[in-house]
Order: structure tokens, then sequence, then C-alpha cells
């Protein structure tokens, strides 16, 4: 039987990762800024934040909500993310849920050598992703977690970046579920420059960096208290 799921563990444990990987780390307000690109944002300040901390409860009862269901198609996983992403920005974004720009990662500084992804591609990225995610439960708990990785990296730092705003915050909330249906550790974050050194260096640095943040004996969050599965042996 799965453990019981506390909606308030999980929103503390969101909020904290918001926290330390924000641009604004330390000030415990939330990563707003947007490119070129995009219109701004349809709240600021005060408001921001509440907005903020509310959807990530929202996200935070979904992911309580689809512990107990694990996709069994790709396109099930797509639409799972679609409504982490729209939980994530509801009531911030002024129009769609989707980039319709070309996304450079060159510019960002991030190391990856593949095709720069244009807006009509990302739902085929998408589902190809996901597609890779279907047979994990199946795989040795080592291979599992590369698998969040993997998937963390693509979608908030990699080629496919695909939602208009807060491609980053929406991937690591997707990846809390998929830790949670995979039964490995979640990643437990200290340092924004750490995490950004790492995703930067590329998708196999970025492996090695989460597996040192989700094996970490310094945890600050209590597994007790989060109510989650013990750390399988990686």
């Amino acid at each position: 039987m799965l453990p019981r799921l506390s909606v308030r563990a999980i929103e503390a444990y969101l909020a904290r990762t918001d926290q330390c990987l924000s641009r604004s780390a330390g000030s415990g307000s939330a990563d707003t800024s947007t490119s070129a690109a995009k219109q701004p944002l349809l709240l600021a300040g005060a408001a921001l934040q509440r907005r903020v901390a509310r959807n990530r409860r929202r996200v935070a009862e979904l992911i309580v909500g689809q512990r107990r269901w694990f996709p069994t198609t790709a396109g099930e996983h797509v639409l799972v993310l679609c409504g982490i992403a729209q939980l994530a920005g509801l009531g911030l974004l002024p129009r769609g849920l989707f980039r319709e720009w070309p996304y450079d990662w060159a510019r960002y500084g991030v190391n990856c050598e593949r095709p720069l992804m244009p807006p009509h591609a990302i739902l085929a990225a998408l589902e190809e992703l996901m597609g890779t995610v279907v047979n994990v439960p199946t795989l040795c708990p080592g291979e599992r977690l590369e698998c969040v990785a993997r998937v963390e990296w693509e979608l908030g730092i990699g080629p496919i970046h695909p939602f208009y705003d807060g491609c980053g915050r929406t991937s690591r909330y997707y990846s809390c579920l998929l830790s949670l249906w995979l039964d490995v550790p979640l990643a437990v974050h200290t340092s924004r420059a750490a995490y950004y050194a790492a995703a930067n260096d590329g998708l196999d640095a970025f492996v090695g960096y989460f597996r040192s943040v989700a094996r970490s004996a310094a945890c600050p969050i209590d597994e007790d208290a989060l109510q989650l599965p013990r750390r399988s042996s990686l």
C-alpha cells in the first residue's frame, strides 16, 4: 500500500525548492523574470507572491491526488504535465500555455549540441520525451532517478522548454510527482549556483548533480514528517 501523503508537506517542499532556486533566493520571492519575447505577467509584487503561493498549493493538491495513478501512455503524462503548468501559471499569464518564440539555450550558456526546437515542434517533443517515461517503473532505482533528472533538465533547461513562463518551476513540480511515482528520493536543493552550474554544463552533468542532492545525507526535510517512502538504495 502506498503511504498517505500530506498536501501541506508537499507544498512546503515545493516552496522550499522555489525559494532556493529563484533568482531572488534568500528573499523568499518567486522568480518573475520574463524575456523580451514575453508580455509582462499580469501581477507583480505582493499580489504576485500571494498568487504564486496559492497556485503552488493547488499543484501540491494535484500531486497528492495523482500519486496513486501512474499514467500508462505518453499522452497521459503530457496531460498531467500540462495540468501542473496550468495550475502553476493560473492568473499570471497574459496568453496561452506554450511559448511562441524560438528558445536559444546557448544565449543562457547551456551546453547542448542538439538543434533548436521551434514552437510548432513542442507537443511532438513532449510526447516523445514522455514516451521514455512509461516503462521506467520496471528499471532499477538508479535508472529511475536518472529518468527524473533527465525529464527535469529537458523541460526546464534543455531544448524543449515548452511553456510561456515558469518552465523551471513546472519542471521541478513535475519532477516531484515523478519521483513519488517512481519511488526515488526527492531532490533537496541547497544552492541555486550549484543547480544552474550543473544544468548549464549539460544533461550528463545535471544527472550527476541530481544524484548527489537526491542522496544527500544532510537532508533538511524530515521524510517521516513528509510521509514519503523510505529512500531506495541507489
